[in-house]
């Protein structure tokens, strides 16, 4: 078993795999793209055959093809990066040519998040391998792209590189959002050690400086279309979380789900904050909060649970939990491309599917999250978390009796 684990060439040929599988099968048919109503057809043909993919339905959407720049010529749903990344790739030939470029993009970030991840601990890399949520999502949204440059940003921080850190989290929080979370608790864990706490600021000024780069110029030239993602969030009904599954909210207005949620979820990042200074790992935080808002959030997109099986597989969670969470992802796919071909082609059999097996697929979801976060709260490993630094980084530093890693100005 050791000397598998030790084969790197293994992992790396799975995720490949999952992804040819998944670029074979997503692959839109001629009959599709060669039509001059693709944009309507797309979404018909991809639910019927359980091979829809945000990249092809958007690149119509949005009219990619006519390589209108992002958040001055068009309004793009994402934070910036992600925008940038459908633009850069529109320049492909075709949307076939597209897709491919796209689909390449997305392995490499696969293969590096694989190739952090086994740097860090192999069964880390191993379980990511082996997750058949790459199948699935890997192709679905741009999520590698924010986890790939999380995961790198976390890698960072564990070897207390703490301005390249800052630099990559703040990259991953403008391709998703999501990475916030652990930006936040990574800045929280310095300042448990005063003689941290100039890492923090240092890490602090990096993250906010990427952030302005990134956002300034497309902020400046059309205000109205950067702020796009923001406004199209807050605005969206949503409807997918448990306070709706449970008939909790259904009358509530979708404001007050936004601050019923969002104060739950701030909440639970709070109540964790003392157990990031008392030296828990940032990583072990974010899985907890990100879970929370999985789970009260109006809106839950499958792809989502890919996000969860990553954040937990860095976490530590239990391999079970994982492997719930797995299950219920692929099948929570299966179930949302059915509902949107049986109410596209308004059939009879919509309102038995949709109120009688979508709840089972539901409450699966929610379970397994529920599952993950007791394995986190409840089942975690009461261990001291320390960043791991290679021993040819490591000088002694004779002011604390502790090894510690100083980095340049320059990052």
């Amino acid at each position: 078993m050791t000397a598998l684990l030790a084969t790197p060439w293994v992992p790396v040929a799975t995720v490949v795999g999952w992804f040819t599988w998944a670029y074979l099968r997503l692959r839109p048919a001629a009959i599709v793209t060669s039509s001059a109503h693709a944009g309507r057809l797309y979404g018909p043909w991809a639910w019927g055959h359980l091979a829809y993919s945000d990249l092809i339905s958007l690149y119509y959407a949005h009219h990619l093809f006519n390589h209108a720049l992002p958040y001055v010529r068009v309004r793009i749903e994402y934070p910036v990066l992600t925008g940038v990344y459908m633009w850069l790739a529109s320049w492909a030939p075709g949307v076939q040519g597209y897709f491919l470029v796209s689909s390449l993009g997305l392995l490499a970030c696969a293969l590096g998040t694989l190739h952090l991840l086994y740097r860090i601990d192999r069964r880390l890399g191993w379980t990511f391998a082996l997750c058949p949520l790459l199948l699935v999502y890997g192709l679905l949204n741009w999520d590698l792209f924010a986890i790939f440059l999380m995961v790198a940003g976390w890698s960072r921080f564990r070897a207390q590189r703490y301005t390249s850190a800052g630099v990559l989290l703040s990259l991953a929080v403008w391709a998703k959002f999501f990475p916030i979370i652990l930006l936040v608790y990574c800045l929280i864990s310095l300042l448990h050690d005063p003689h941290d706490r100039g890492h923090a600021w240092r890490m602090t000024r990096w993250a906010g400086g990427t952030a302005l780069v990134v956002n300034v110029p497309f902020a400046a030239a059309n205000p109205a279309n950067w702020a796009h993602f923001y406004v199209f969030n807050l605005r969206r009904s949503g409807r997918g979380g448990i306070f709706y599954f449970l008939h909790f909210a259904s009358a509530l207005s979708t404001p007050v789900v936004d601050l019923l949620s969002g104060g739950l979820v701030v909440l639970v990042a709070i109540l964790l904050v003392p157990r990031v200074l008392n030296g828990d790992s940032p990583m072990a935080a974010t899985a907890v909060v990100f879970a929370a808002l999985m789970l009260v959030n109006k809106v839950f997109s499958p792809q989502y649970m890919l996000w969860l099986v990553v954040v937990g597989v860095v976490a530590l969670w239990p391999t079970w939990s994982l492997a719930t969470m797995s299950a219920a992802g692929i099948l929570n796919y299966v179930v949302a491309m059915v509902i949107l071909y049986l109410l596209h082609t308004r059939s009879p059999s919509f309102a038995w599917f949709f109120h009688v097996v979508n709840p089972w697929n539901v409450a699966l979801r929610y379970g397994s999250i529920t599952l993950g976060l007791f394995a986190a709260l409840i089942l975690r490993r009461d261990r001291p978390w320390s960043p791991t630094v290679p021993a040819s980084l490591k000088p002694h530093d004779e002011r604390c009796g502790a090894v510690r890693v100083e980095e340049s100005p320059t990052g």
